[in-house]
């Protein structure tokens, strides 16, 4: 039997993120992943399985990049509010650099969640985990005095979860920064107390 070459498994599972981002998973072929990642076909199913589950991967891979990112930043910036303008500032600045456009988990949500119960579970729960993350910072700017209280802080957590998805959306679409920029300062003017 052949021995497979090693390969930083890691760094193939975030190119292959990068394939399925760009080109969506029904247009991404099983080719274009091996090229991307740089590894033979047999090294790709011992490792990740078949396509779908390498998707899968995927998905929970960047909800784990994600996820510890905003909660990093939630954690070490004292101020609810300065953390959700840092927050939707790097969310506009991500949407107009040279990765691919748009969120790939919204992506997934748009493209697959609605006929892959596997894929259905991965976003479900990264959007509950995000609506969960955002309402600690929105309780917690709420006893600062920052966030306005006549709401409850997971009403305000969903209400600037579906603002981030449209502001992805919209740069997926190629929206300039100057659009972003306006919806980032409604949607604090909406938050601030």
């Amino acid at each position: 039997m052949a021995r497979h070459r090693e390969f930083n498994k890691e760094k193939a599972l975030q190119q292959a993120m990068e394939v399925f981002w760009a080109k969506g998973y029904e247009a991404t072929s099983v080719q274009d992943l091996l090229d991307a990642m740089g590894i033979h076909r047999g090294s790709m199913y011992d490792t990740f399985g078949d396509k779908k589950a390498l998707y899968l991967a995927t998905l929970k891979h960047y909800q784990s990049i994600n996820y510890e990112a905003l909660c990093d930043l939630f954690s070490r910036v004292e101020s609810a509010f300065e953390a959700l303008t840092i927050f939707l500032h790097s969310l506009m600045e991500r949407g107009q650099s040279d990765n691919p456009p748009g969120c790939f988990m919204n992506n997934a949500m748009v493209e697959t969640a609605t006929q892959d119960q596997d894929v259905a579970t991965i976003t479900s729960r990264n959007t509950n985990y995000m609506i969960a993350e955002i309402g600690k910072l929105m309780q917690r700017g709420q006893e600062q005095g920052e966030i306005r209280r006549d709401q409850s802080a997971t009403a305000l957590a969903r209400y600037l979860y579906s603002a981030v998805q449209g502001m992805k959306v919209m740069s997926k679409n190629g929206a300039d920064s100057q659009t972003l920029e306006n919806i980032i300062d409604v949607t604090l003017l909406a938050l601030k107390a």
